[in-house]
C-alpha cells in the first residue's frame, strides 16, 4: 500500500488510497498511515484493534483524523456494553498481529477486517468483540434520534 500523509481538510490522499487499494482487489483502503508508521485513518473509514486482553484501540479523535459520527456511535456503544476503550494511536503492526480489527464509516457502519496486506487478522474471522459491537452498533444506529 502507498504511505499517503494525511492533510488537514483535503481528502485528495484518502481518493488516491482508495483507488489504490480498489485496483488491487481490496474492499477499503484502512490504514493510511504517517510518517511514525502510526495507523491514521482509512480512505473513508476510521481503523480499531482489539488487543488480546480484549482493549479496544483506536486513534484518539483529533485533527489528525475525521472525528467521524459513526466513531462516534462506536464509542458509545463501546462503552455502554463495557469494554475497556484506549484512545492512542497503534502502528501497522500493532494492527497487524491485533486478535480484532474493524473499520468505522457512514457506509460500512462497523465493518470487521479479516485480513491486513493479505494476511489474517486473529484467526482470520470476524472476532466476537467484533460481532458483539457490530450487532449492538446496528441497534444503536436505527434507534438513534
Amino acid at each position: 500500500m502507498s504511505r499517503v500523509a494525511y492533510v488537514d481538510g483535503q481528502y485528495l490522499p484518502h481518493r488516491f488510497a482508495a483507488s489504490h487499494v480498489e485496483d488491487r482487489g481490496y474492499q477499503f483502503a484502512d490504514g493510511v498511515y504517517d510518517d511514525e508508521g502510526h495507523v491514521t485513518e482509512g480512505a473513508s473509514t476510521n481503523s480499531w484493534i482489539v488487543t488480546a486482553d480484549g482493549s479496544v484501540i483506536t486513534r484518539r479523535g483529533d485533527a489528525a483524523i475525521l472525528g467521524g459520527v459513526s466513531r462516534l456511535a462506536a464509542l458509545d456503544t463501546i462503552h455502554r456494553v463495557g469494554y475497556r476503550v484506549v484512545e492512542r494511536s497503534f502502528t501497522v503492526a500493532e494492527a497487524r498481529a491485533a486478535s480484532e480489527a474493524f473499520l468505522t464509516s457512514t457506509t460500512a457502519e462497523l465493518l470487521p477486517v479479516v485480513k491486513i496486506d493479505g494476511e489474517p487478522v486473529g484467526g482470520g474471522v470476524p472476532g466476537p468483540i467484533t460481532l458483539r459491537l457490530r450487532e449492538l452498533y446496528l441497534v444503536h444506529a436505527t434507534t438513534a434520534a
